[in-house]
């Protein structure tokens, strides 16, 4: 799988939450969050497929209990969560977001 995708993540500590990071592989899409854009430690599962994080679920709730996207009904019953763990995440290649200025560093998250 080739990427180079740079994303932030959330929920995973002080040392890389909203930090960007430079993922050399292809990062599965259920794994970001639809709305914000961010690697979430855990995201939501909705019936319509789209996986906000946890903090865009409430907006979701919030606004009538619709997908923000496309406004589908959704229901507490109908979600699954999906948790990623720091452990698995540390495992993901990536590449300095300073790459571009020279920074060759490339290793696990």
């Amino acid at each position: 799988m080739s990427g180079g995708t740079t994303y932030y993540v959330s929920g995973f500590g002080k040392g890389l939450d909203m930090r960007p990071m430079n993922f050399k592989d292809t990062v599965q899409k259920i794994r970001v969050c639809s709305l914000c854009n961010v690697i979430p430690n855990t995201v939501v599962l909705l019936p319509c497929s789209h996986s906000p994080c946890e903090l865009c679920f409430d907006k979701c709730l919030e606004d009538g209990e619709r997908c923000l996207l496309d406004q589908e009904r959704l229901g507490q019953e109908c979600v699954e969560k999906l948790t990623l763990s720091e452990e698995k995440l540390a495992t993901w290649q990536v590449a300095c977001w300073n790459t571009p200025y020279g920074c060759s560093f490339s290793g696990s998250s």
